[in-house]
Parts: C-alpha cells; structure tokens; sequence
C-alpha cells in the first residue's frame, strides 16, 4: 500500500492590490487561501507581505512590503478563506511591482514534504510613485578659519508619494543630518 501526506496544503488562491498608488499611502491587499490538503492546519499562522520587480515569487528582488500578519483560524480540507490587509507603501518600494503573499511565511504549521513548495502567490502589477526629495543648503560667503558659522537649509518633496518609514512597526521617521565642508561641490575624501 501506498502512505500518502496527512497533512494541510496552505495555498494563496488570489491576490488584489490597487494598481496605482502613491509611496506612503495606505492600501489595502485582499487575498484568499485554500486548504488543498486532506486535514486541517491545527495552529495559527504569519502570513507575510512583500513586492517583486519581476514575475517570480522568492527570489533575490523581493522586498518587505507590510512585515506579517497572525492568521489564527483554523481551514478544512477544501475551504476557502478570504482576508483583508491594510498598510501603507513605505518608501523604499520601487516603481513597479507585483505584491506577494506568503501564506504560513514563518513555517508554523506542517505542510508535508512538497507543501512548503507552494505558499506564495504574485499579485496584479502596481505602479507606485515615489517620494522625490531634494535639499537646499544656505551656507555664509564668507568666513575664518576655526570660526563659527551659521548653516541651514531647507528639504522639500516634489513627488507624488510621501516618505515613510521603511521598517514596519516605526512610530515616526527620523533622519541623520550630516554636514560636510568641501573646496568644490564633491564629497570626496578631501571633505571633512
């Protein structure tokens, strides 16, 4: 006789996003996953979020896109599942991308030896603008050596999308200034 796999088969059905969006906006993403195995999962799950330049789930391209989501419901042998995710794009998303959910992302629940091989689903194509940010520095004309001197300058954003945290779970964007002098308008090794 012949000893089959008993364990769920998790695997993302469908996936929806917008298809244009703004960096920093929410969005939400809908996706459904079926049991395609001969039992239930027995324990709650990470489903994790991500995008992909290409066309191909897992490879070197893809990028977090919302970190994971808990899934403690349990799904029969056959059933469906619908849900609902809302996040916003963080910054560093690029132009064009295809998101991805990964059902069971942290490997919590046994899938067998081959259900491991089918948990992540690419979604519609999203075009995505970018945050475009440039930086006006106001320095004195003239000064002295060892000498004080007053810097300032002013940031601004003439793109569509806004900056936003690029690590989930962030409160707040922070930022490091760094101030260099130069002789010309290169930040070589002769800057300090």
């Amino acid at each position: 006789f012949v000893i089959g796999s008993f364990q769920p088969d998790l695997v993302v059905t469908s996936v929806s996003a917008p298809t244009v969006a703004n960096s920093g906006d929410s969005i939400t993403i809908n996706y459904s996953v079926t049991n395609q195995g001969p039992s239930a999962n027995t324990g709650g799950r990470w489903d994790g979020f991500f995008s992909s330049t290409d066309a191909t789930a897992g490879n070197a391209d893809d990028r977090d896109l919302r970190g994971w989501v808990w899934q403690s419901d349990i799904i029969a042998p056959g059933e469906t599942r619908s849900y609902t995710t809302t996040f916003r794009i963080p910054s560093h998303t690029a132009s064009s991308v295809r998101p991805i959910v990964r059902v069971d992302a942290g490997n919590s629940i046994n899938e067998g030896p081959s259900g491991e091989s089918n948990n992540a689903t690419l979604g519609n194509q999203m075009s995505v603008a970018p945050a475009d940010i440039s930086i006006a520095v106001a320095t004195p004309a003239n000064g002295f050596p060892s000498g004080p001197f007053s810097l300032s300058y002013t940031s601004s954003n003439s793109g569509l999308g806004s900056v936003y945290p690029a690590l989930h779970g962030r409160s707040s964007l922070w930022a490091i200034s760094r101030y260099y002098l130069s002789n010309d308008a290169v930040r070589d090794t002769r800057a300090v």
